[in-house]
């Protein structure tokens, strides 16, 4: 890990980390969590309240854990959410997943590489999803998007070769 001089930000995470990556518990700030192929899990200590990181170039980075009480994020099921539970950050399930309702927002690439994604169905509580959110979800064939959705672009499914379908 690389941290800024008093501890407090994660300025960058080294490619060859594996496995799980616990931040320090003085760590408030993390960014440059991307290219890191061999991630498994990341933990989020309870003063982490800003998060700048995308997650790409983080294939296998299936969980992110949270301490329960962290003010500004949360976990449910390894799947990263705002703590209000308005925006999904990342999620790395498999098969069909339902966003819960509630949410929002999908942020920029919270599906991302998730090659084990297959569909997904958004509630129509969701009104805006971030650029790439669904990026090189290599076996996704089907997406529902919802009725209030105000807000992505083209390149929300960039790389998608087998999404067949999209459902408005």
């Amino acid at each position: 890990l690389v941290l800024n001089k008093n501890g407090r930000r994660l300025v960058f995470l080294p490619p060859a980390r594996a496995g799980v990556c616990a931040l320090p518990d003085t760590v408030t700030q993390a960014e440059g969590i991307n290219g890191c192929p061999a991630l498994t899990e990341l933990v989020i200590p309870k003063k982490t309240t800003k998060l700048d990181m995308s997650f790409y170039g983080c294939p296998n980075l299936t969980t992110v854990s949270v301490d329960p009480d962290n003010r500004a994020y949360r976990s449910v099921d390894g799947v990263l959410f705002s703590r209000d539970g308005s925006t999904l950050l990342r999620c790395k399930k498999g098969g069909a997943y339902a966003v819960p309702d509630g949410v929002a927002v999908i942020g920029s690439y919270a599906f991302g590489q998730n090659t084990a994604l297959t569909a997904v169905s958004l509630p129509d509580s969701v009104t805006t999803i971030g650029s790439l959110a669904f990026g090189d979800c290599s076996s996704l064939t089907q997406v529902a998007l919802p009725e209030h959705l105000t807000e992505f672009n083209w390149q929300t499914f960039y790389g998608c070769a087998a999404l067949t379908e999209i459902v408005i």
